[in-house]
């Protein structure tokens, strides 16, 4: 929603009807849209996990007829009490107008003053968990506006979402009446205030956000253990990252380091056993990869190709697919990683048990993509090789190590292997047709 920062008040202003449209009688024709908006306020407040009490005000009277939604307070500011300085909490407040409501009547959803409440409580959510002064809450929208306008429209979709409402349908179509009615609320071009192209992308990239439910099943999905013997703990993690194009094979992805350790194990085994060996990797109730020695060479006939050199770590290998139906894959992202934003992996417990891990993006770390472990399962040993996908479930790196002390975890960005990936993709090696 086109929104603008006055100090700490975050404004929304659309030019929309005429004056008939705010007769002397509106609030008593708009008795059910008002007591239908404070119960979505409602919703949408305990959506945002707000524990601080906010209030609603809906202005009865509009003299200039317009659309309006602002968001005032959450920030703190210095007091004297009792001769003691205190930073104390302004009470914060959303603020609508009637004529928000008006343009709503008679629509059960509420569609408009769903997205703008949604939208001025994203602005109140940030600044209650920044915990800023009022000052700095108005430096960083003067530097910042065109960022946190953005943000505010994703987040919108996000607790409409929550709420039971298709967040993106009604945001979307918002922003495009908001704009058509003021054209300078959505300016073509601009480094202070997105433009209707940027909030649409913003608002349908939110739309598209997975459940963590959702992203724990895409990277179960994909991914698999991998295991030296059957029945014996694994040592890595490997996933599926492109099809062949007949679909007979997957390109399967995972971590150099493990692939060199399990050369390691094989040689070993082949100098105790004295004789030809086949090492299998095997995905647990998905059979196994037969990894075949090959006579005076240390790599095995399936790998594509392998880096443990900092800071690619990775690995690329054939494995058979079970078809188009039922081999799963997450697209790359075709996009950069943001810090502070969250991505996610599997972990497991020592019992081998896996799940869901929220990592926070830091940047990068020694050429890694460097993460922080916020919750969930953690990256033990025997995870590296694990995707990470984005909120989207798409692809952004392969975990590569992790320490449980510091809570960190490094990966290899998948945009470094996936060009060799797909340069090899419709190359059939004849000898694991068999």
């Amino acid at each position: 929603m086109p929104v603008h920062k006055i100090a700490a008040t975050a404004t929304l202003l659309v030019l929309l009807f005429t004056p008939v449209a705010l007769a002397a009688n509106v609030e008593d024709t708009l008795h059910h849209e008002r007591i239908a908006a404070e119960k979505l306020f409602a919703d949408l407040l305990a959506a945002a996990e707000i524990k601080t009490s906010v209030y609603l005000n809906i202005i009865p009277e509009s003299p200039s007829m317009l659309l309006f939604g602002k968001s005032d307070g959450g920030c703190y500011e210095n007091m004297i009490v009792v001769g003691i300085i205190k930073d104390m909490l302004q009470t914060p407040v959303v603020s609508i107008t009637m004529a928000v409501l008006w343009a709503d009547r008679g629509k059960s959803d509420l569609p408009l003053t769903a997205y703008v409440l949604a939208h001025e409580i994203s602005h109140t959510q940030k600044t209650l968990a920044k915990k800023w002064l009022c000052r700095e809450e108005k430096q960083h929208f003067a530097k910042h506006s065109k960022e946190e306008e953005l943000w505010a429209d994703e987040n919108a979709v996000r607790l409409l979402k929550k709420v039971g409402l298709d967040g993106a349908t009604l945001a979307e179509a918002g922003i495009r009446a908001a704009c058509t009615t003021n054209p300078d609320l959505c300016p073509r071009e601009s480094d202070t205030h997105p433009t209707l192209k940027e909030r649409v992308n913003a608002i349908r990239r939110a739309g598209e956000e997975k459940s963590r439910e959702e992203l724990e099943k895409i990277l179960k999905d994909i991914s698999f253990p991998l295991f030296f013997q059957p029945d014996k703990p694994y040592v890595g993690t490997g996933f599926n990252l492109l099809p062949s194009r007949n679909h007979l094979l997957t390109i399967a992805a995972g971590a150099g380091h493990v692939w060199e350790y399990l050369y390691q194990l094989y040689t070993r085994k082949q100098n105790e056993d004295r004789k030809e060996t086949t090492t299998e990797l095997c995905g647990s109730g998905r059979g196994c990869s037969k990894f075949k020695h090959r006579e005076s060479h240390w790599f095995w006939k399936d790998l594509i190709a392998v880096g443990t050199q900092d800071p690619i770590d990775y690995l690329l290998y054939w494995r058979p697919s079970d078809g188009s139906l039922k081999t799963h894959y997450a697209p790359v992202s075709p996009e950069n990683l943001r810090e502070g934003e969250l991505y996610y992996s599997l972990g497991a417990t020592e019992n081998d048990e896996r799940g869901l891990a929220v990592l926070e993006y830091k940047g990068k770390s020694s050429g890694y993509l460097g993460f922080h472990f916020l919750d969930g399962y953690f990256m033990r040993e025997g995870t590296s090789g694990s995707p990470i996908l984005n909120k989207y479930g798409e692809l952004v790196g392969i975990s590569v190590r992790s320490s449980e002390k510091e809570k960190s975890v490094k990966a290899t960005d998948i945009r470094k292997i996936i060009r060799l990936a797909e340069a090899v993709r419709d190359y059939i090696p004849e000898f694991i047709i068999e």
